[in-house]
């Protein structure tokens, strides 16, 4: 499940083929799903649901909004995954995308994303968090921040690009706490 709250997403999402993607544009940050229902979600791939939430988050509301939308479908102790660009990637070119933009950027500034296809090159508009923003949405949602890391290819040398040094990536793991616990 996908979620495009802006047209030129959603149309670049519908021009490419998907496998049992549904992509929902009325209320983007209302999950149709069962409340305490989710094992794991993960921002990118979930084992039951596919949620893609943050590549069109412009506001720290919308951020919490969304945080607090997936905690809700969330079970008990289940946890979310975020995945996102780390602060260091500004300014770096990796494998399928570069952020050509680098210099002084503040949260929920925008900055442009080149994404790299099989098909050639286009052009994004993403926002820039912290990530202290995205724990403070986290935690804002009542999650437990349980880790948060930033992985490096397991053989630098064997990259051509600035994944070798960079980590292109945060990844944050939160928890929803267990109702016996709080």
């Amino acid at each position: 499940m996908g979620a495009a709250q802006r047209q030129p997403c959603r149309a670049r999402a519908d021009s490419r083929p998907a496998c049992r993607v549904e992509i929902f544009l009325d209320d983007p940050w209302t999950a149709p799903l069962p409340k305490n229902d989710s094992e794991i979600v993960r921002q990118a791939v979930a084992i039951r649901y596919n949620l893609n939430v943050f590549v069109e988050i412009r506001t720290l509301a919308e951020m919490a909004r969304i945080c607090g939308e997936v905690a809700s479908t969330l079970r008990p102790a289940g946890p979310f995954i975020v995945e996102s660009s780390s602060t260091m990637a500004f300014g770096h070119t990796f494998r399928s995308y570069s952020y050509p933009a680098s210099g002084e950027l503040r949260s929920g500034d925008l900055t442009p994303c080149v994404v790299a296809t099989p098909g050639g090159q286009f052009m994004i508009e993403d926002t820039y968090w912290t990530e202290d923003d995205y724990a403070s949405g986290l935690r804002g949602a009542g999650l437990a921040i349980a880790t948060i890391d930033y992985p490096l290819p397991r053989d630098p040398p064997a990259w051509l690009t600035d994944e070798a040094t960079v980590p292109p990536c945060v990844v944050i793991m939160a928890t929803k706490p267990h109702p016996a616990y709080r």
